[in-house]
């Protein structure tokens, strides 16, 4: 059954039974950070039932130095399978070391991980099943012990790779143990059994690449991280009145005038090559390029914008949709999601009002455009519905031909209630059927769209969801949306409710300072999202999320430091006198 550990603990062969968001875990208190949320192996996101058999004889396990990794049915050359099995081997393998086969009996030593799937299909979306199971089994006699994972989809494999990868830790004491066998790629408590799968199927970071370029490679590393956290959507806000970086093949001289350098640019074939990059970290790609307002069109095509208000579409010129038919038609191939994001918000007071009047009365870009102050006059609309006339246009002519559902901002005053007041939302209605709302403001706009059977997803800059305005991880974790809509207590809301993102605007933040401002709020809502636990406290979460600082430091995520011990007043070291110098990059 392999060795034992040394503990000095008197409570090794003590069982714990813990309640975490419905689910009942069985964990050995020798475990002493794992019981109910706080422990060294505890994945992170916590998952839906984790089982140590407390009935069951236990003993550590250590990887192999070469862990091979099996699939049924086999990986196809160039298939996204196949670039996922790489990656954990690799992971794996950096993971037991440092490691010694020297005197370390063959039954202790994890050899193989075989996966079975149940569909080999790259489709993800919404719908995806996420599901796995892993199952980690001491060997019998001299037989070595098995690692099996069984998952529904590609995707849910690489949830399971993910976390039998988060079991697996270093041992930084001198134990007996590891003095024989080595420090590296232990699970120190088998057999154990793991069943999970998410709460919602939207688990999202929004990055903003217009206002400060973020080079594709950093955008790269980003999925990385994401895929570590069981984060499944980036949304790419990737144009705004700032920079126009994407480069496509019929229109490339919308980022040659609009991008802040020719360097500062993403290529078609380049993006085509992220999209499937991001697919093998299980992560869809919704890219975002925001209309009618926000835009830097108007540096590669002025003529489809306001004359008082560069940054906007005019919604009159019919040979606006034309233009928006083909552009979006060819960034609807390179980003092959289902969803496609296309803004909607903050449109049309003219910037040039500096006064609180101006921008709550009527002093609306359509209003100071000549042209179209005309035009909306000999038809009796005003500025307040012109943006929903944008819509339904768009609704009519463009949307149609790329086959994608469509997202937007919701804000909270619907367009066309006023003609005062900040920054009216659109009238959901202008939009195709199925049409996703992002609510970005307060929980309250979520409320009417439910009421009218809309999908939502939540971003909620009121409730500490935008990173850019510093929230702690407590002021993420403690968010819990549906609950706090009751969605139960409404038929249909838990449907309709897909899931959410945190967002970080790009005003403050570049590569240079992403991974800092980013991962901790990130690593928060992926909890909420994935798990959903059944409490507002991150004091457990927090504890977990830390306790795999060195597993992501292999990721790229750098959680800085982690605490020693369960103590509040415990030292705080730097990773590096924690983590085996393999294991930090």
């Amino acid at each position: 059954t392999g060795p034992k550990r040394q503990r000095s603990s008197s409570t090794d062969n003590m069982a714990l039974g813990c309640t975490w968001g419905g689910a009942v875990l069985k964990v050995a208190a020798a475990l002493s950070l794992l019981a109910c949320a706080a422990g060294d192996l505890a994945p992170y996101p916590m998952p839906q039932r984790y089982v140590v058999p407390s009935s069951s004889p236990t003993a550590s396990l250590q990887l192999a130095p070469a862990v091979s990794i099996k699939t049924q049915p086999p990986t196809q050359p160039g298939s996204i399978l196949e670039v996922m099995v790489a990656r954990f081997e690799q992971l794996l393998a950096e993971k037991a070391q440092p490691s010694s086969s020297s005197g370390c009996p063959a039954a202790s030593r994890i050899t193989t991980v075989n996966i079975n799937i149940a569909s080999e299909s790259e489709e993800l979306g919404i719908g995806t099943n996420e599901s796995y199971r892993v199952r980690v089994s001491l060997g019998a006699g001299s037989a070595p012990p098995s690692v099996t994972i069984s998952a529904a989809t590609v995707y849910g494999a690489r949830h399971g790779l993910e976390t039998f990868a988060q079991l697996v830790e270093a041992d930084p004491n001198d134990t007996t143990l590891t003095a024989v066998c080595g420090k590296g790629g232990w699970i120190f408590t088998a057999p154990l059994e793991v069943e999970d799968a998410p709460q919602h199927g939207y688990r999202g970071l929004m990055i903003d690449t217009s206002r400060h370029f973020v080079p594709l490679s950093f955008v790269e590393h980003i999925v990385q991280g994401m895929g570590a956290l069981k984060l499944n959507v980036l949304h790419w806000h990737i144009t705004d009145s700032s920079s126009f970086p994407v480069r496509g093949d019929t229109f490339p001289h919308l980022a040659d005038k609009g991008a802040y350098a020719p360097a500062a640019t993403y290529n078609a074939s380049a993006l085509r090559a992220f999209v499937r990059l991001a697919k093998s970290h299980g992560v869809r790609t919704v890219v975002e390029f925001d209309m009618p307002g926000h835009g830097s069109w108007w540096k590669g095509e002025p003529a489809y914008n306001l004359s008082s208000c560069s940054d906007v579409f005019d919604p009159t010129n019919p040979a606006v949709y034309a233009f928006l038919r083909s552009f979006l038609g060819e960034m609807a191939e390179i980003f092959e999601d289902g969803m496609l994001a296309v803004g909607g918000d903050e449109v049309g007071f003219d910037p040039r009002c500096s006064w609180p009047g101006c921008r709550t009365c009527g002093f609306h870009c359509y209003d100071r455009d000549p042209k179209v102050a005309a035009w909306m006059a000999a038809r009796h609309i005003n500025s307040s519905t012109l943006t929903d006339y944008f819509w339904q246009q768009m609704t009519a002519t463009v949307f149609p031909s790329l086959n994608k559902t469509i997202q937007y901002w919701a804000a909270n005053t619907p367009n066309g209630a006023s003609n005062c007041g900040a920054w009216p939302s659109p009238d959901p209605a202008s939009f195709p059927k199925g049409t996703v709302a992002n609510v970005y403001q307060s929980l309250d706009t979520a409320i009417p769209l439910l009421n009218q059977g809309r999908p939502i997803v939540t971003s909620i800059a009121s409730s500490d969801w935008y990173l850019d305005y510093n929230p702690t991880f407590d002021d993420v974790y403690k968010v819990r949306p549906c609950q706090q809509l009751e969605c139960d207590k409404h038929p249909g809301w838990r449907d309709l409710f897909l899931g959410g993102e945190v967002c970080m605007w790009g005003e403050s933040v570049s590569s240079s300072n992403f991974d800092i401002s980013v991962w901790e709020g990130a690593a928060a809502v992926a909890e909420r999202l994935w798990t959903n636990p059944n409490t507002t406290s991150s004091v457990d979460a927090l504890k977990r999320y830390q306790a795999q600082s060195c597993h992501y430091g292999l990721a790229g995520i750098p959680t800085v430091y982690r605490q020693v011990g369960h103590n509040p007043a415990a030292a705080i070291l730097p990773l590096d006198t924690l983590c085996p110098a393999t294991w930090l990059r």
